[in-house]
């Protein structure tokens, strides 16, 4: 864990990062720097925390440190230069973005198959919904396949959508695939070729 402590000289927090490694592991770096260093800052912090005199700062620290969590210390804690304290606020921000990565890596990891009978007016999609998926920060695993080679794409989908035109495959394939979801593109979006709003039905309708 990679913390840095900000206050107005930095005098206060040198003495409070000393008294946070006390507490702290032997891999955690623990740093404190006065506010006029900020535009210095070179490594990236998991915590950033900030004095109270200074909290109107931390919109600005957020663009500097984006990757990191930022938060102002309490007024008491700091008051009292409390090293335990503050390292176990450090620790609950650091698990909080640990969380929220690992949280955001898998919500943002999906395969989407498309399907219809030559495979190839639905490749003219394929790029339109890789588009709209990455819009929305989406990671997206997507191809189009003629229904005789489904059997070789399905693996791993999250979704089967398949072409108005064979419609009356629908139950078929779902009976086939029961723990994937098996949509028909809406006639009038595969018509217009509209892959945001094939794509954007999806996600609002599986809560991806």
């Amino acid at each position: 864990m990679k913390v840095l402590l900000i206050c107005v000289g930095g005098v206060s927090t040198s003495i409070l990062a000393a008294n946070i490694r006390k507490y702290a592991n032997q891999d955690d770096l623990i740093e404190a720097l006065p506010e006029s260093e900020l535009n210095n800052i070179q490594k990236k912090y998991d915590v950033v925390l900030v004095a109270p005199q200074i909290k109107y700062m931390v919109g600005s620290i957020a663009k500097k440190q984006s990757q990191a969590v930022i938060e102002t210390m309490s007024e008491k804690d700091y008051g009292r230069l409390n090293g335990k304290a503050v390292y176990e606020q450090a620790k609950r921000l650091a698990c909080q973005k640990k969380d929220g990565e690992e949280g955001e890596q898998k919500m943002k990891q999906i395969k989407v198959t498309l399907c219809c009978n030559g495979g190839v007016s639905t490749k003219m999609l394929v790029k339109k919904i890789v588009d709209a998926a990455q819009t929305h920060g989406f990671e997206i695993e997507c191809d189009a396949y003629p229904v005789t080679r489904i059997a070789e794409a399905a693996p791993g989908s999250d979704i089967i959508l398949i072409g108005p035109q064979i419609k009356f495959m629908a139950k078929e394939l779902q009976n086939r695939y029961p723990d994937i979801p098996v949509d028909v593109i809406d006639m009038r979006d595969y018509g217009s070729m509209n892959g945001k709003k094939i794509f954007e039905d999806a996600l609002k309708k599986y809560n991806w």
